[in-house]
């Protein structure tokens, strides 16, 4: 009776020890350990969400207030709102606010000119955020910035070929955007062969994204660019220096016209027009001298070189879209009659064109009619239906 009476009472001290902390508890069990484990990860993790939407919602107020704002300004908010989201939630490589921030900061240093700045923007994106959904844009803005901003065209070619052969990039649209700009620079150097590897290489990607986002039959604008390209290139290169170099010039001008840059387009222009007079180009750059002056809004000069160009090149693929401009011209100079049958006679010319088409091996079909012509297309038609409209309220 009196073990058990002792054996009662040290039973009970141990408690009172234990409670008042004088004999450390047991160890949790495996389980015990693997549950707090996975409700501290849980905790983790729904932290995590709630600093990426916080950081989302900064982002966005942000972005909105930029709208208004001088770039310089907008450059040094997305600078501040991004130090507060990395303090918000560091060490998450999958939040895409702060990537947004990062990418909005490279392209207002573009604005600002400040391309070293940019260029480093970028490169910190893609290396913190290899697999964000603006990586490969970063990318494609570091190409561009090379290419035409400090004309470096090795490293535009280099930041382009990170995007064509980035697997993580392959289905994405600057895919095949990337591999026509570097036939655009292979082709503007006289480097004929490389320029048509990189137009099929870019004609291939947009059909494999076209079929595997199961879209329309059409081919998509960058298969119809990266063949229009390939056939002009084909068209006009013969391997020899004179005619090549001619290549080289109009693809120079017309880029350069496409950028606004419109005294050193006319400047390439018109050395094909007065070098190479009798090449196959010479057309193409009659045409370019009066977009050109339409461009620079001397409206009276390019209507006189778009009615020349018509006069010695009815038949050019040029044609209707000259006819086109001609008719702009002079329906905003009140010349309704004259911009009518200019209409019409733009509209005649692509039905033509799309006849012929037909009976070419491969058939060219209506599908594959350059955007702009048709542009000239739609535009045409409404033109002389408002025309039409207009007459008959008289």
């Amino acid at each position: 009776m009196r073990k058990l009476t002792f054996q009662v009472a040290v039973a009970f001290f141990a408690f009172l020890a234990l409670l008042a902390g004088l004999v450390p508890a047991a160890e949790p069990g495996a389980a015990g350990k693997k549950l707090r484990s996975s409700s501290a990860g849980k905790d983790l993790e729904a932290d995590k969400l709630k600093a990426r939407a916080a950081n989302r919602k900064l982002y966005n107020g942000v972005y909105q207030a930029s709208l208004l704002q001088e770039p310089k300004d907008a450059k040094k908010a997305f600078a501040a709102a991004q130090k507060k989201m990395e303090k918000a939630n560091p060490r998450d490589a999958g939040d895409a606010a702060i990537g947004q921030a990062l990418f909005q900061r490279g392209y207002l240093a573009m604005e600002t000119k400040d391309y070293k700045g940019a260029i480093e923007l970028f490169e910190d994106l893609v290396k913190r955020f290899p697999e964000h959904a603006y990586a490969d844009d970063a990318l494609y803005q570091i190409g561009y910035i090379y290419q035409h901003k400090l004309k470096d065209y090795d490293k535009a070619a280099a930041a382009y070929d990170r995007v064509a052969k980035t697997r993580a990039y392959r289905s994405r649209e600057n895919a095949p955007k990337v591999q026509l700009m570097n036939a655009q620079m292979a082709a503007q150097q006289g480097r004929v062969k490389d320029a048509m590897t990189n137009l099929d290489d870019a004609r291939l990607m947009a059909q494999k994204q076209r079929a595997e986002r199961k879209q329309t039959l059409v081919p998509s604008y960058y298969e119809q660019q990266a063949s229009r390209l390939k056939s002009f290139v084909a068209r006009n290169s013969s391997g020899s220096g004179g005619k090549d170099q001619a290549l080289t010039l109009y693809l120079k001008g017309e880029n350069q016209l496409r950028q606004g840059k419109v005294r050193q387009a006319e400047s390439n222009f018109n050395k094909i027009q007065k070098k190479y007079a009798r090449s196959k180009l010479a057309d193409d750059a009659a045409f370019g001298l009066a977009e050109c002056r339409r461009r620079a809004l001397k409206l009276d000069a390019a209507s006189k070189l778009y009615a020349e160009f018509l006069e010695k090149h009815p038949r050019s693929e040029y044609a209707p879209l000259a006819k086109f401009r001609l008719a702009e011209i002079k329906r905003v100079a009140g010349d309704t009659e004259a911009a009518g049958k200019l209409y019409k006679a733009a509209l005649d010319d692509i039905s033509r064109m799309v006849a012929e088409g037909l009976k070419k091996k491969p058939p060219i079909s209506r599908d594959e009619i350059s955007p702009e012509i048709r542009r000239v297309l739609e535009l045409s038609r409404d033109r002389m239906m408002e025309m039409r409209r207009a007459r008959m309220s008289r």
